[in-house]
Parts: C-alpha cells; structure tokens; sequence
C-alpha cells in the first residue's frame, strides 16, 4: 500500500499541531508518512493530545503525546559524563587557560540551527568528587541558546581546586544523547 508524505504545521514555541496535510508551506512544518498521522484523521487520536518537539538525542522532531514530553528517568536527571568520542557536547577543565569550556559538536549545531531550535533553558553541569555527587565542589549554568549560536561557551575558574590534580566528576542533567569530559593540563 502506497504510505504518501504529508506536512505537520506546528507552533514553535509549543509544539501544538496546527494542521496536518499535503504541501503545506507553513514556516515550522515536518514531512511524515500519512500512517504517523492519520490516527487523527480517522478520529483514532485527537492532535490536541499530541505535539511536535525536537529529539535532542534523535537530532529530529516527533510527533509525541502531550504526557510523554516529561517522562524521565534518574540517569537523566542526575548524569555522570564520562570521556566519549564523538560527543554531542564536550565539557573541557582547561588547566592552562584556567576556565571550563563547553562545546557542542558542529554537526549537532548544524542541525539545531538549521531547524531553528530555541530554548530558554540552561544546562547546568555539577563538579563534585570523583564518583561522588553528594560532595558538590562547583556549580555551572550556561545559556542553551548562547552554546547553539557560538558552539562554544567559556567559564573561568574562581576556585583553587579547578587547576589543581584535584580528580572531578561532572553531573548534568541528560539532554543530549552523548557527553564528553575532558581534561587538559597546564603547558
């Protein structure tokens, strides 16, 4: 059976689906296969029940129910980021610049600039002890929007502890689907 392409108009901001068919040329719109949507055109679902949000992690919108936008578990609330090759974002303890850098991946840059993502939340990073989120030694809040504009984003240090071999785990509530930290020591 032939599934055609049709067009999900929706609110930026909100995500409220606004019209859902064939073509349509509103400014935030995704392509899905007719099978996503037509629960809603047989009266199966009502669209008011549904939204269209940016998959952080997927790198893509979905069509997702209203309730299933706050479904969390404890890893992404409480997320110890660990050394990660091709992270999606990389937090640096630059020892010889004396400040932590944040740093998105261009290609997930990319890809939120070019679906104009938007935020008003920050990403929060905790320094602790090394394995241990109790013992809090620093706390780190960035501009979401700021990191997706310029890539990068810089924090000095203020403590001693930050350019000693003190050895740190970072906490950070999971937005994306991957992490990095590193470390780079004093030349």
């Amino acid at each position: 059976m032939h599934n055609p392409i049709v067009s999900v108009a929706f609110e930026k901001n909100t995500g409220k689906i606004i019209a859902i068919g064939p073509g349509l040329t509103h400014e935030n719109k995704i392509d899905v296969s007719f099978s996503e949507v037509a629960k809603f055109k047989t009266g199966e679902a009502s669209k008011l029940d549904y939204c269209v949000t940016y998959d952080i992690a997927d790198k893509n919108y979905k069509i997702i129910k209203k309730e299933e936008q706050t479904k969390i578990t404890a890893n992404d609330i409480l997320y110890e980021i660990q050394k990660t090759d091709n992270a999606d974002i990389t937090v640096v303890q630059n020892k010889s610049k004396k400040r932590w850098e944040v740093i998105l991946d261009k290609q997930t840059q990319h890809t939120l600039q070019k679906n104009n993502f938007s935020s008003q939340q920050k990403i929060s990073f905790s320094v602790t002890a090394l394995g241990d989120a109790n013992i809090l030694y620093r706390y780190m809040s960035i501009d979401f929007n700021e990191l997706v504009k310029k890539g990068q984003v810089e924090i000095d240090f203020i403590m001693s502890f930050e350019k000693q071999e003190t050895r740190l785990s970072i906490y950070t509530r999971k937005i994306f689907d991957t992490y990095s930290y590193e470390v780079i020591d004093e030349v």
